[in-house]
């Protein structure tokens, strides 16, 4: 099935909001017929090198301005940011720029709390980047080789559950891989059978095959447009919201 092939209602804007420098940095967001164009507080605080990770090209157009260029699909993904700001969690968000610092999805064993922290259990505790995480919360300690707390205030039980959650989102899933992908402009079509994503892509060598094995097993080359992802029996589930990201 083509990328432009999926049910319109559903196509999603992926891009984490922090890196458009979170949900306060947003003021306004427009679009024309291939662009988001987003009146900002700070342009600077918007990282266009990591936005080009999942579409094409950002553009400064001032200081407080900024165009991402998303294709045909631009009114679309202007309504889904709208809705994602408009029904923001801050937990989710945390949960979502946390977890690639504690050494992404396979390094979580456990996710429990008490009133005031965030408790782990973890596989390895060197794949736990300390200092990162202290920028977001300012205590962390380290429990033992396989536990790790983070000290998160009242909200511990919320942020708990958004980890929860976010571990099991096909949503959560897709959009780590996307940049592994070469970006949503890489992907020319979308297909799986019973345990595979099968795509076709426009350059193979813009996959990152060993960082999608951090969440995959398997990845193969089936040729020079044409690459497998062995994901399970959430194949069809994980094609679908691939499909979501459409331009």
């Amino acid at each position: 099935m083509s990328i432009n092939s999926s049910n319109k209602e559903d196509v999603k804007f992926i891009v984490p909001l922090n890196l458009l420098g979170d949900r306060d940095n947003i003021l306004k967001v427009n679009n024309c017929a291939t662009r988001l164009r987003l009146e900002v507080k700070d342009a600077d605080k918007v990282n266009a090198e990591e936005i080009k990770k999942y579409y094409p090209a950002v553009q400064k157009i001032s200081d407080n301005e900024i165009h991402i260029i998303v294709g045909t699909n631009a009114k679309l993904l202007a309504e889904s940011l709208k809705k994602i700001i408009s029904v923001y969690d801050s937990n989710s968000n945390k949960a979502f720029v946390i977890l690639p610092l504690l050494g992404d999805k396979e390094n979580i064993l456990k996710i429990n709390n008490c009133a005031t922290r965030l408790r782990l259990e973890i596989k390895d505790i060197n794949k736990v980047n300390i200092e990162e995480i202290k920028k977001y919360y300012p205590a962390v300690q380290k429990i033992s080789d396989n536990e790790i707390h983070i000290v998160v205030g009242t909200e511990a039980n919320k942020l708990a559950n958004s980890f929860k959650e976010l571990m099991d989102s096909q949503s959560f899933k897709s959009s780590l891989l996307l940049p592994l992908l070469g970006g949503i402009e890489n992907i020319l079509k979308i297909n799986n059978c019973a345990t595979r994503l099968r795509l076709e892509v426009k350059d193979i060598n813009k996959i990152n095959a060993e960082e999608i094995k951090k969440y995959y097993p398997a990845v193969q080359k089936i040729s020079d447009n044409e690459v497998h992802i062995v994901v399970g029996m959430e194949a069809k589930a994980l094609a679908d919201e691939f499909r979501k990201f459409a331009i």
